[in-house]
């Protein structure tokens, strides 16, 4: 495998990461005001924002070009609708960590 394919695989790690820790925020100052444990609030927070990225990166990779010749521009940068496919699929990918994550939590008691 090559380094391209990790480094797809270490950002959609890295994105969902960064939600853990803004979910993790979020449930630490809940807590404060209502005396509760935060694992709980960051598995639903996760659970949530893995239904949102499962939209919004399907939508992005409905955008995919059908035919070759459709990926590139003119000039041979990629095309927009290329670039949002590839989001797309990162989203998607970073959904399946999220969903990992809000199992993880979930699971601590």
């Amino acid at each position: 495998m090559s380094t391209k394919k990790y480094n797809t695989i270490f950002e959609m790690m890295a994105l969902s990461s960064l939600l853990v820790i803004l979910d993790i925020i979020i449930a630490s100052v809940s807590a404060v005001i209502v005396i509760q444990s935060i694992f709980p609030i960051v598995s639903n927070l996760l659970l949530v924002e893995f239904s949102l990225l499962l939209i919004i990166g399907a939508c992005m990779m409905s955008r995919q070009p059908m035919t070759e010749e459709k990926e590139k521009t003119e000039t041979g940068e990629r095309s927009q609708a290329f670039m949002m496919y590839l989001l797309g699929r990162k989203l998607l990918g970073a959904s399946v960590f999220a969903f990992l994550f809000s199992l993880l939590f979930a699971f601590i008691p």
